[in-house]
């Protein structure tokens, strides 16, 4: 049995298509849990209405993403989990590939697939790059036509379509709730990574993606500061000490200057990442507990990817365009 968990907020325009492709697809047995965060856009009624084989959760408030997934899946019978954001659209197939990929046998932990933006044209991530050194984290051929190959294994798998054991979920502790919003995909890959389980990438699991609807409606210094806040969180959960030290640095200089030439203006962006360098000095001690958490599950053999970055930002700078 497979669980496709769909979490939404508010997303009634676009959430049809999404579970009109995950019903769509051939593989069975498969069921259908949508997660809904509190929307006020009428997003259950159309669930219900429209999708009677569909198991809606309504949610009294906005768990975020990773609440909504745990929820989801303490809801779910599958031994496979795949979670979807509500803005993304699966091809034919879809299904079938990433549990090939979980049941390949290979030390699959996690499984993604080829996400292309809403077009099908261009590629929106191959799975994800994380470089310790710098805490930074991007998406693997992003804004490249798409193809069919595939680098290797990634560093993490985004969680617009994630796919994972049951047995691994639950090992790991489900998503981090202390994450909000972003992060939350890098932060369990990281986890699963420690477990000797590799993220995994599906070529021939395709999905389209809206990106980034539920920003529409939020302001972007907002957006800013909640990646900041993950970013950091991330850093001093999963980092060793030397290294927590050398990402912090570069994330509040020389990154806040390659932010500021691409995003917007140096001192605003500044004054949210001090803010968000605050909040999580405030919630230390949650940190450090979840520290202790992925620590005892194993060590974190860390990734430095210097060059890819420094040849992604340059072209960053050049199409004055930033990960999003």
């Amino acid at each position: 049995m497979v669980s496709v968990i769909i979490v939404n907020w508010n997303g009634a325009q676009c959430l049809p298509s999404c579970v009109d492709s995950v019903l769509r697809q051939s593989y069975t047995p498969m069921e259908l849990i949508i997660v809904d965060n509190a929307s006020t856009d009428g997003s259950p009624q159309i669930v219900s209405e429209l999708y009677p084989q569909a198991r809606l959760i309504e949610s009294s408030a906005n768990l975020g993403f990773s609440g909504g997934c745990n929820l989801g899946a303490r809801a779910a019978s599958g031994e496979i989990l795949v979670m979807l954001n509500y803005d993304a659209v699966m091809s034919p197939g879809c299904v079938e590939a990433l549990v090939n990929r979980i049941q390949s046998g290979q030390g699959a932990g996690v499984a993604g697939g080829i996400v292309t933006y809403r077009d099908g044209k261009l590629v929106w991530n191959k799975g994800g790059r994380f470089d310790c050194f710098t805490g930074t984290n991007w998406h693997i051929d992003q804004g490249k036509r798409l193809d069919a190959t595939v680098q290797g294994d990634a560093d993490y798998v985004p969680g617009a379509m994630l796919a994972v054991r049951r047995e691994i979920f639950d090992l790991v502790g489900g998503f981090d709730e202390g994450l909000f919003l972003y992060g939350d995909d890098l932060d369990f890959s990281l986890t699963v990574s420690r477990m000797g389980l590799a993220p995994t990438i599906a070529p021939r699991a395709v999905a389209a993606h809206l990106v980034s609807f539920s920003r529409r409606t939020a302001s972007s210094r907002w957006v800013f500061y909640l990646k900041s806040r993950s970013q950091f969180y991330v850093i001093c959960k999963q980092l060793p000490t030397p290294l927590i030290l050398s990402a912090l640095f570069v994330q509040m200089t020389i990154l806040l200057l390659f932010e500021s030439m691409t995003i917007g203006p140096g001192k605003l962006l500044a004054a949210d990442k001090f803010r968000a360098l605050l909040w999580v000095l405030g919630n230390r001690r949650r940190i450090a507990a979840a520290r202790r958490r992925v620590g005892a599950m194993g060590s974190l053999r860390p990734t430095i990817r210097l060059r890819e970055l420094a040849r992604l930002s340059m072209d960053r700078v050049r199409m004055r365009g930033y990960y999003w």
